[in-house]
Parts: C-alpha cells; sequence; structure tokens
C-alpha cells in the first residue's frame, strides 16, 4: 500500500502544536503513516518523532529540520528476513546546492518496545568510498578521472573543466556524499542513489560525473551495499 502524507499547510499546524506543553501525538496528524499496517508517525517536538506501531509507542530523535519541505518516506517489510516486518523511514537531513542528505532509520519490534536502528552518513559514506575506487590520468595532454566499482568503471575526460583555479591533477580528490538519498520499494527494496564527482574545477567545490545505485542490505542490526552500479552523468 502507498503511503500517504499530510500537507505542507498539515505540518505547520503540527510544529505550532509542538510549541503548546499540553501537545500530544494523539492530537496531531501523522506525517506519515499506513493505516493497514498500524503504522503512524508523529512531530511531537524539534528533532523528535514518535512511532506508533500495533500499539507500541516509541520516541526518537530524527531529524525535523527539512520535514515541512520533504516529508519522510515509510514503508513496512520484513526487511530482514526474520519473519517479522520492520519500518523502514527515510528523512531529509539537508538540501541546498549540490547537496541533498538523507538518513535511513529501520525500526525493529524488539522485547516488546520499539528499537531504531540508523544507516547514518558516516557509515554510507564509508561503504561507498571502501566500494569505488578513483584515480586521475593525463594522456595526450587530456585529463581523465575514472570511478570503478566492481562491475562498472566509469572513465571522464574532464580537461573542459580545468581553468586557472583548478587543483594541480595530484590534488584532485574523489568527492562523494553531498547528495546521497533512499529509495523504499514497495517490495520491500531499498536503493541508495548516490553522484559522485571531484573537485576538479576548483580546490573547494566539487562537480559531478557519476551516478550510483546499491541495494541496500539491513541484517542483524547492520547495514550494507550490494549490486553497486555506476552510470555517466550525460550532460
Amino acid at each position: 500500500m502507498k503511503i500517504k502524507f499530510v500537507s505542507l499547510l498539515a505540518l505547520l499546524i503540527i510544529f505550532a502544536a509542538c510549541m503548546n506543553p499540553s501537545f500530544s501525538a494523539e492530537a496531531a496528524e501523522p506525517v506519515a503513516y499506513d493505516a493497514s499496517e498500524g503504522a503512524y508517525l508523529y512531530v511531537i517536538g524539534e528533532n523528535q518523532l514518535s512511532l506508533q506501531y500495533k500499539g507500541i509507542t516509541g520516541q526518537f530523535a530524527w531529524a525535523t529540520g527539512m520535514l515541512g519541505y520533504y516529508p519522510p518516506d515509510m514503508r513496512i517489510f520484513d526487511y530482514d528476513n526474520d519473519g517479522e516486518k520492520e519500518i523502514a523511514v527515510s528523512i531529509c537531513l539537508g538540501t541546498g546546492t549540490g547537496v541533498a542528505i538523507y538518513e535511513l532509520h529501520i525500526v525493529k519490534v524488539e522485547n516488546g518496545t520499539l528499537t531504531a536502528y540508523t544507516y547514518e552518513a558516516e557509515d554510507y559514506k564509508k561503504h561507498i568510498g571502501d566500494a569505488v575506487s578513483f584515480k586521475t590520468a593525463r594522456e595526450n595532454g587530456r585529463l581523465f578521472i575514472e570511478f570503478t566499482s566492481p562491475k562498472d568503471r566509469i572513465r571522464v575526460d574532464v580537461t573542459d573543466d580545468l581553468n586557472e583555479d583548478s587543483p594541480e591533477d595530484s590534488a584532485i580528490k574523489f568527492m562523494y556524499g553531498d547528495i546521497v538519498r533512499f529509495v523504499l520499494g514497495d517490495n520491500g527494496a531499498i536503493e541508495l542513489q548516490a553522484v559522485l564527482g571531484a573537485n576538479v574545477y576548483w580546490e573547494y567545490g566539487t562537480e559531478f560525473y557519476a551516478d550510483l545505485t546499491a541495494k541496500v542490505v539491513f541484517v542483524e542490526g547492520g547495514f550494507k551495499l550490494s549490486d553497486i552500479r555506476l552510470a555517466a552523468i550525460n550532460y
């Protein structure tokens, strides 16, 4: 079943209600829900959310700053194949020019309580960095950068992006983690989508040259990536 989301107006009402000491989750509209599974997610304060699932309630210190612009996505599925369903929640942490960062939470029912496991930016950035290698090379006066994963190799001629502010070839770095989001499928699949780049144009900037997709695997309370694929960005 497709998760339903409330409007921006409803979210503003929730935030206003949070300023009232008498506010309770039961009095607010959920920011995401699946009535057929008995799952409801509420904002109860700044960076505080309440999740209700089949009569069990848990409170979590998750980011709320972007919920008025990017509602959370939520799905219920047996993600770790243990015979019990979990709740997956993808939340936007922040966006801007060249930046879009999301965080993934999976909540399990354990001993009658809700326990959250979080795929944090530090962890998925490490997994991306471990899975993709990067190098630069000069050939016939042209500068190439190369991204390589177990299944793909993307080679890009970046000569035309060079200018007087470009760093030396040896100082060009693999840049990743600025754009990462999670897509929750109705069939239980979770896909990480990221954009890869390098600081070709100037030392402190990032130009994007490749897309990365990967399946997120949740097992024994931990996360890993599988089936990592790369594709060149064609401008």
